[in-house]
């Protein structure tokens, strides 16, 4: 009521307490009364007297060490803000090669500048100018100042790292038609959303190590190394399976039921005998034949796991062999591809290779300059060279590549080949031994005989299956002689009636002694022989 005794002590006027929340305080004149503040106010001191204000973000401050430049929490919204719509922000098309933005809500930093005040801004909406057909245009909202603007860019690096601008979304114009894809408002999730991206793309990663390697007794040697599931960082343990440790491996049996995945705990080494056949298990690999398996190891980093290839591969199908299609959940969505492992059927070597890269490179150097042990013999799907006899011709017969050396041969001194025989004469190209068809599926066959002095130089002998008769001739005259299926030779009509008949406009024959010593024969239009 104003009367309290403190009153008389520091100040002889009475000091009205009125309403409910009111304080006192002393000033430089003595008490006096602040009446109480409004909503959500607190007292503050302004270095002075109390006052009641809206607390402000830059005066809370944070845990800091002692004279740091940044302390309090408007401080840390601003480092530590995503620039984003949080509200709003709709995109649409507004036709003629406009798009339409609705009012939003946003957080952005005021000025391009690390340091820059973030702040929380309304915007009412607006549309960008016409963008140009056929191309792509990335739309921002441009703090501007205080002011917000929509700007575009066909690069998305002109404004995309700037500070105090925030991408609204991505459009092309085709003529008449706008297509477009509004950004997320991703907000306060960004960390989480950037977690996703990376999960959503692979269950996890290697980063480094987690390197195998075989013992020469098909046991596995794996070192340390680090993963990541999205954002999270996992460092892995290390395996010696000829020391301590095992593997688990996996294959898929289609003879249960129902058919499934089948793990076998407990394993050292790799596989030399089986491969996965999908239907029935677990198969024997064929002689010499390939098995390829696959090392996959947990996302915890702490368990590995072998799926055993389905194929009784042969050595280039081993190589190019890729990850099988259909695999155990638990290295789908909980495991990482350590490396491909193929071991030859009865073996003790491993090939490993690693999908580091974009295809498996092989652990082991290819010395092609190296062919020891191909004279062994003791690979059934090769031929050796001295399986076969000097000069012969190989072919293929009924199974595998072989030889006929007494018909089919070549004579490598002379440069001779010879057909029927194996002791062609060497002053032939091609000598046989028996008879020679020349059979034409497409026509009627025939022999031509040239020189390499232009096109048309040349003779030949050919078969006419219509007329049933052999054409000795040139390229002027392919018929300059027959000799018909009867006997009857034709010299200028290939049509003879006799055993010899000749046909001339002028003299038929002439038998000459030489030049000049001669007689000719010839029939005239009346068939009057005449002799001179």
């Amino acid at each position: 009521n104003g009367t309290d005794p403190i009153d008389s002590t520091l100040n002889k006027a009475a000091i009205g307490l009125t309403t409910r929340g009111d304080m006192v305080y002393h000033d430089a004149n003595g008490l006096q009364r602040r009446a109480v503040g409004a909503a959500n106010t607190i007292v503050q001191s302004d270095g002075t007297d109390p006052q009641y204000q809206v607390p402000l973000a830059a005066h809370i401050e944070v845990v800091e060490l002692s004279g740091a430049t940044y302390d309090d929490i408007q401080d840390y919204i601003n480092f530590f803000g995503v620039r984003t719509v949080l509200s709003g922000g709709t995109l649409t098309d507004a036709g003629s090669g406009v798009v339409a933005v609705a009012s939003l809500t946003g957080w952005v930093k005021a000025t391009d500048s690390e340091t820059a005040a973030g702040v929380f801004f309304n915007y009412g909406g607006a549309s960008t100018g016409t963008l140009t057909d056929l191309t792509t245009h990335h739309i921002y909202l441009d703090y501007n100042g205080g002011t917000p603007q929509l700007v575009t860019a066909t690069d998305h690096t002109t404004h995309g790292l700037k500070l105090d601008h925030i991408h609204l979304g991505t459009a092309y114009r085709a003529g008449a038609t706008m297509h477009f894809h509004q950004s997320d408002n991703i907000g306060i999730g960004g960390i989480n959303r950037t977690n996703m991206h990376h999960v959503e793309e692979e269950a996890a990663h290697r980063v480094s190590g987690i390197l195998a390697t075989g013992t020469g007794t098909r046991n596995l040697v794996i070192t340390t190394g680090v993963l990541y599931e999205g954002l999270s960082r996992h460092t892995t343990d290390a395996l010696n399976t000829s020391v301590a440790g095992t593997f688990s491996y996996w294959y898929y049996d289609g003879d249960l039921g129902p058919a499934a995945w089948v793990e076998v705990t407990g394993q050292t080494a790799i596989s030399r005998t089986q491969y996965n056949a999908l239907a029935t298990g677990l198969a024997s690999l064929g002689t010499n034949r390939y098995g390829v398996h696959w090392l996959y190891i947990d996302i915890d980093g702490e368990d590995f796991h072998v799926v055993y290839g389905q194929g009784n591969y042969k050595a280039n199908e081993a190589i190019d062999a890729d990850v099988p299609s259909s695999l155990p959940d638990i290295v789908t969505n909980y495991g990482v591809l350590l490396a491909k492992i193929i071991c030859q059927e009865g073996t003790d070597t491993l090939i490993i290779s690693y999908p580091w890269t974009s295809a498996f490179k092989s652990s082991l150097a290819t010395d092609h300059g190296n062919l020891a042990g191909l004279a062994d013999d003791d690979h059934a799907q090769y031929q050796k060279e001295t399986d076969f006899t000097a000069g012969s011709v190989l072919f293929r017969g009924s199974s595998v590549i072989t030889e006929d050396n007494s018909n089919l041969f070549w004579d490598n001194i002379n440069k001779v080949l010879g057909i029927g025989t194996n002791t062609p004469a060497s002053s032939a190209k091609l000598y046989v031994g028996g008879d020679i068809f020349l059979i034409n599926s497409g026509g009627d066959p025939r022999i031509v005989l040239g020189d390499s002095t232009g096109a048309g130089n040349w003779g030949g002998i050919r078969w006419d299956s219509s007329s049933d008769y052999i054409g000795i001739g040139t390229q002027a005259n392919i018929d300059a002689i027959v000799i018909k299926e009867a006997g009857d030779v034709g010299i200028g009509t290939n049509n003879p009636g006799t055993k010899l008949e000749i046909l001339n406009a002028g003299d038929q024959l002439k038998l000459s002694f030489d030049g000049t010593d001669n007689v000719i024969f010839a029939v005239d239009t009346n068939g009057v022989l005449t002799i001179t």
